[in-house]
């Protein structure tokens, strides 16, 4: 079970993440997050970590140059889009995360039109906010968009309740953010590493 661990603002947060083998950390480059940061400070954690580690942009409505231009200043391997992006948009670039907050199962059917997603994150609804929201994510909404690409399950995950979800779910990674922090933007060391060993037991169950 792959680990995303989200809404990383700290340099020491993303080296203990990828000590306790995290696949991906993610970046927000939308200023209206409480978790944004700068291009700069991006640049400055990523150049430290390894090659191995998936490096996630995540933006919201943003136009292919910009997405471009921070992957070029920051070296960010791949997009994620959490915002009301379309198709030829996505499809337009590399490679990349499309991310969804469905309010029900009807809204699915518009995933068809990323045909080119690497993966599909799906986090729960919020009229307010994209993402970050703290509340988990419906179980059979989450099992239906894994017909349409590789599942990143996030939502409201943290060390109670991701081995559960995982069983219930059976996604291809688990994204965290919320879920491990000591306050906004700051990661908690003794939540990430329950989280980890929390992962790694419902990987066995």
């Amino acid at each position: 079970m792959k680990v995303k661990i989200c809404g990383i603002t700290r340099a020491q947060d993303a080296q203990l993440a990828v000590q306790l083998g995290a696949w991906a950390i993610g970046f927000i480059f939308y200023e209206k997050s409480q978790r944004s940061l700068s291009v700069a400070q991006a640049k400055a954690i990523i150049e430290a970590l390894p090659p191995q580690v998936v490096k996630v942009g995540v933006f919201v409505n943003e136009t292919i140059p910009e997405m471009l231009s921070v992957q070029a200043r920051t070296g960010i391997t791949i997009f994620q889009l959490h915002g009301e992006e379309t198709p030829e948009t996505a499809n337009g670039l590399p490679s990349f995360i499309k991310a969804i907050r469905p309010k029900n199962e009807g809204e699915l059917t518009s995933l068809s039109g990323f045909s080119k997603a690497s993966y599909f994150l799906v986090d729960t609804y919020d009229s307010s906010q994209y993402g970050g929201t703290g509340r988990r994510v419906d179980v059979e909404l989450a099992k239906a968009v894994k017909s349409y690409g590789p599942l990143i399950l996030a939502g409201g995950l943290n060390a109670d309740n991701v081995a559960r979800a995982i069983s219930e779910i059976s996604p291809f990674a688990v994204d965290v953010s919320s879920g491990v922090e000591a306050s906004v933007g700051v990661k908690d060391p003794l939540k990430l590493q329950s989280f980890f060993k929390a992962v790694a037991l419902g990987k066995e169950s």
